[in-house]
This record gives C-alpha cells, sequence and structure tokens, in this order.
C-alpha cells in the first residue's frame, strides 16, 4: 500500500467512497460531509489549507480510502480528523 497526498485526479473516487460509506451507514443527510461544497475537490480544497492536509491510500493503482487533517480552532492549535474512510 502506498500513503501519498491527494491528487486532483483523485478527487472523484474518493467523492465516491466517502459518500457510498456514508449512504451505507444513512448518512446521506444535510450536515454530514455528503453534502459539503468541497467534496468535488478535495486536493484543491486541502492545497489551499496552510494547516491541512489530505492523504488517500492506494494499492496497485487503485484508491481505497483516505482521510484528511483540517484547522478546527486555529487560535488554540487544535485541528480535526476529516473525511477519513
Amino acid at each position: 500500500m502506498l500513503i501519498r497526498e491527494i491528487q486532483e485526479k483523485d478527487n472523484q473516487v474518493i467523492q465516491m467512497i466517502i459518500q457510498q460509506s456514508l449512504k451505507s451507514f444513512d448518512l446521506a443527510i444535510p450536515g454530514t460531509a455528503y453534502f459539503d461544497p468541497q467534496l468535488a475537490n478535495l486536493a484543491g480544497y486541502y492545497q489551499q489549507l496552510p494547516n491541512g492536509n489530505y492523504w488517500v491510500v492506494e494499492e496497485n493503482g487503485q484508491i481505497l480510502g483516505g482521510c484528511g487533517i483540517g484547522p478546527f480552532d486555529e487560535e488554540k492549535g487544535i485541528c480535526e480528523l476529516q473525511k477519513s474512510i
């Protein structure tokens, strides 16, 4: 397995994986990552975050999942695990 930073080419498959996972738990509802406007372009979103990043797990050229770390309370130096699957 290869863990690497997300790239633009990964956006569509990561969006699909996240949305399928949320659906499987009946969480395809407003207020969840399912409807986040950034979900279609996670690579671009995380590239512009000064204190965040997103990684994907790849095996034999196939994306299996990923996770991101993003700011939660920057004044206190707190981050959160985001959009992991």
